[in-house]
């Protein structure tokens, strides 16, 4: 066929009219293509409008084309707007027919193209743009990660989110994302799916939320991390004041809600260690903002969180649990992930260990749901000898003594697996300088209801500081600010202790290090001749450790020893001339009686140890 010749035929006889040409076009363009050449027909493509969407997921095929660099007139402007009525809007983009007639309907002066973006931007829109995205997808894979917070999920979320098209639920908050924003990552999402495989979906939301909008499909991979109960109600009161920290007057929607919450319009430009420390331990009792039971709440179907909830929605939906103990070696054999930088780590402002002992019995009612919880994973994965288990897995292991312990909300019997023995408990309470400065920080403006750390002794180990009185075998002599351990076997005797109450021993030491020849120096802690923890300290720390309540005391000081399988001699690892034997040089040591709040009962030691 010459290429000059005229169509002398309708289009129709060639088939149906190209996709995105409307019926209202299609006779313009059958009277075009009768009477031009096919190098004008091929012209008329060039400007051609698109047809308005008929369904959401041509509506995302299109919103792919959105060009934040144009802007919206001219993306506008490419589709054809005409004979488009309300009810086709409502049908399109929020995937529903309008509530009335009157909606159903033009009004006078109806602009079709205001209303598909007004639609577009409504909060009914948004607040489903998760489910209406996927269910626009059904041939892609879904990866989906239930964020319980603080339990390991921003780190998660950056090493994943390049294997996968994340779909955060942060889409779907208010306040967070501009109008232009949301239509510019939406249009990215739109192009990005037309060649991914799989979708990541994750943010902090509701299991039973997820799978009752969007739904579960076999084949769907759904999982979550949990973590020690206590060390997440710590974590989250750090994080809420380091937060506030970066944005003290209140910008972003989160820092504005945590101010409402402790009653401040900012937070002081100047504020002490301890001042801090009060403020989060302020944060940590709030129940609105450290929220008693996440991990149940998150995982659970009722409005309040339980275990017994929790626990069902994993074995019906089978997600794969793991736990932030088991993370790194999780994140290496599931995903291939070598190394984790362990992103978004709270500021330690308020310790672990501190929390514990101040307010011990208000964390384990807060958390007593999500312990049930977090015993039976824990119990569960070391059973099966993995690092991550599934729900329906978990089921096969306790067997049937699981049901009736979900119908009467507790833990099934299992053999009781220790949290807390001695060569786990957590000496190591802080290391770096920062972190030793604000540790040793008391707590400003006690909070009511907590218990307080009274000083029973507080010496240095400087030259004339005092210290040398407590020392008994194994030490140097004292310099200017510290004593150097001098053997592998170090003793001091406390002072003698009252027959009652809790105490605590506390040291500022720095250790004898030399870098890529002896990096750490191991610290082995026993307290009347129990071994009450091991640790590796690289930097200046401090150590401590309670008192063990079983010790006889009947008048007679206790002696506490330090066992450094690690000291060396400076002579044999450096250019140094020094021949003792050096591991610590002890700084300071401090002898604390916790004396409770007032009718506040006391945490039961086994669960007064933090994570190692």
């Amino acid at each position: 066929m010459d290429k000059k010749q005229n169509l002398s035929e309708p289009a129709r006889s060639y088939g149906p009219h190209p996709v995105g040409v409307s019926e209202a076009q299609a006779p313009i363009l059958d009277e075009g293509m009768k009477r031009e050449t096919q190098q004008n027909m091929l012209d008329w493509f060039r400007s051609a409008p698109m047809r308005m969407p008929r369904s959401q997921p041509e509506l995302f095929q299109i919103l792919a084309l959105y060009n934040p660099h144009i802007g919206w007139d001219a993306f506008a402007g490419m589709i054809d707007f005409a004979d488009v009525m309300p009810r086709q809007i409502y049908q399109v983009v929020l995937g529903r027919p309008p509530d009335s007639a009157d909606r159903a309907l033009p009004q006078q002066n109806y602009d079709a193209r205001k209303h598909f973006r007004e639609a577009l931007l409504s909060r009914e829109f948004r607040s489903g743009i998760l489910k209406n995205f996927l269910q626009a997808y059904p041939s892609k894979g879904r990866d989906v990660f239930i964020h319980v917070p603080k339990c390991a999920g921003t780190d998660l979320i950056l090493n994943l989110g390049r294997r996968a098209l994340p779909l955060p639920k942060l889409l779907e908050v208010d306040g967070w994302i501009s109008d232009d924003a949301f239509l510019e990552i939406i249009g990215g999402l739109a192009r990005a799916a037309m060649t991914s495989e799989r979708f990541f979906v994750y943010g902090h939301m509701r299991l039973s939320g997820y799978a009752d909008s969007a739904g579960v499909r076999p084949g769907d991979c759904i999982f979550t991390i949990l973590r020690d109960p206590v060390d997440l109600m710590v974590s989250q009161a750090n994080y809420v004041i380091s937060r506030l920290r970066q944005d003290p007057s209140g910008r972003e929607p989160d820092a504005a809600d945590y101010l409402r919450a402790l009653d401040l319009k900012h937070l002081p430009e100047q504020m002490s260690s301890g001042d801090l420390k009060g403020l989060t331990l302020k944060a940590l009792l709030h129940p609105g903002i450290a929220r008693p039971n996440p991990a149940c709440f998150h995982l659970g179907r009722s409005t309040t969180p339980v275990f017994a909830s929790a626990l069902e929605n994993l074995i019906v939906h089978d997600v794969e649990i793991t736990t932030t103990k088991n993370y790194d070696r999780w994140l290496r054999d599931r995903w291939g992930i070598g190394e984790s930088k362990h992103h978004n780590r709270s500021e330690p402002l308020l310790s672990n260990a501190e929390a514990r002992r101040l307010c011990g019995a208000e964390l384990a009612a807060s958390t007593k749901e999500d312990q049930k919880l977090y015993d039976i994973v824990t119990w569960a994965l070391l059973q099966a000898g993995s690092t991550s288990v599934t729900g329906q897995e978990l089921a096969r292991l306790v067997g049937p003594p699981l049901i009736e312990a979900l119908r009467a909300n507790a833990g099934p019997p299992l053999p009781t697996v220790s949290r807390n023995t001695s060569a786990e408990r957590k000496i190591l309470a802080a290391e770096s300088a920062k972190d030793v400065e604000i540790y040793l920080a008391a707590v400003a403006n006690p909070v009511p209801g907590t218990a307080k750390m009274e000083t029973i002794v507080a010496v240095g180990f400087g030259a004339n500081a005092g210290g040398d009185q407590y020392l008994l075998e194994g030490w140097a002599r004292s310099e200017e600010n510290f004593t150097w351990t001098a053997a592998e076997r170090c003793s001091i005797r406390l002072p003698i202790l009252p027959s009652e109450g809790r105490f605590v021993v506390r040291f500022t030491i720095s250790p004898f290090v030399v870098k890529q020849r002896l990096p750490v120096q191991q610290v082995e802690l026993l307290i009347g001749g129990v071994l009450a923890g091991k640790c590796e300290v690289k930097d200046i720390s401090v150590i401590e450790a309670e008192v063990p309540s079983e010790l006889p005391r009947d008048g007679e000081p206790v002696t506490i020893t330090l066992f450094l399988p690690s000291a060396t001699r400076p002579n044999t690892i450096s250019d140094s001339k020094d021949d003792r034997l050096l591991a610590l040089a002890m700084r300071s040591m401090t002898v604390f009686q916790v004396v409770p709040a007032a009718g506040s009962p006391q945490l039961h030691p086994e669960l007064t140890c933090a994570d190692p």
